[in-house]
């Protein structure tokens, strides 16, 4: 583990510790930072999964971005065609893994890979999408775009694996795109950025219309 994965780390494994369950849960580290694509917009991704999806608070989490779950519940969505379990099987960074729980699972999964329903993330983006609309009419940008980023997010994940493509970690996606949907990955890449107007955040949610119209 790198100097970056166990500083981002530190903060949950400390919580665990102080809550007494350092040595009953598995903490995985996922996202950007796992696959050391990480950038300047990318926050630490940490899952956390617990026999009996029992919670812990973190004191100071920073920019931390903490998922909790039951072991049971996180298989339920990886059959369920959840690209979120399948992503962090094919990818985690295992922190604590006290049981084997975590390998078992993994080698599991590469052995039979599950593939990810698609369709769920056309769903997810055109909800993004209408709440990028209301904010923009009441003028809140900053809300706006980041909505607008997950709304591009979902479609570019929806768009790859509808061609046979694992989605891998937000900021590899636009460059998974330029063989895919080179429009696509250079209207996240904006988004990635940031810092656009509201008219320019108008655009955006056209563009991303038209393409949730054609899938």
């Amino acid at each position: 583990m790198n100097e970056t994965m166990k500083t981002g780390a530190e903060p949950v494994l400390d919580a665990l510790t102080q809550a007494g369950l350092d040595a009953e849960v598995t903490v995985v580290l996922v996202g950007s930072v796992a696959r050391g694509a990480m950038n300047s917009h990318s926050d630490v991704d940490v899952l956390v999964l617990h026999e009996d999806g029992q919670r812990i608070r973190l004191k100071r989490p920073g920019d931390i971005h903490l998922q909790q779950d039951s072991r049971a519940t996180f298989l339920m969505r990886l059959g369920e065609g959840d690209d979120y379990p399948g992503w962090a099987l094919r990818f985690g960074v295992p922190l604590r893994d006290p049981d084997g729980w975590w390998a078992e699972q993994a080698a599991a999964e590469a052995e039979n890979p599950h593939w990810p329903d698609w369709r769920p993330k056309v769903k997810h983006a055109m909800n993004r999408v209408r709440m990028a609309s209301a904010l923009l009419d009441t003028g809140d940008v900053d809300a706006a775009s980041e909505e607008l980023l997950f709304a591009a997010s979902h479609v570019a994940r929806a768009v790859l694996l509808k061609r046979g493509v694992f989605p891998l970690s937000r900021p590899e996606l636009p460059s998974q795109l330029e063989d895919v949907d080179s429009g696509l990955g250079r209207l996240l890449e904006r988004l990635i950025v940031g810092n656009l107007d509201i008219e320019e955040l108008r655009l955006e949610e056209t563009l991303l219309d038209r393409q949730l119209a054609g899938l």
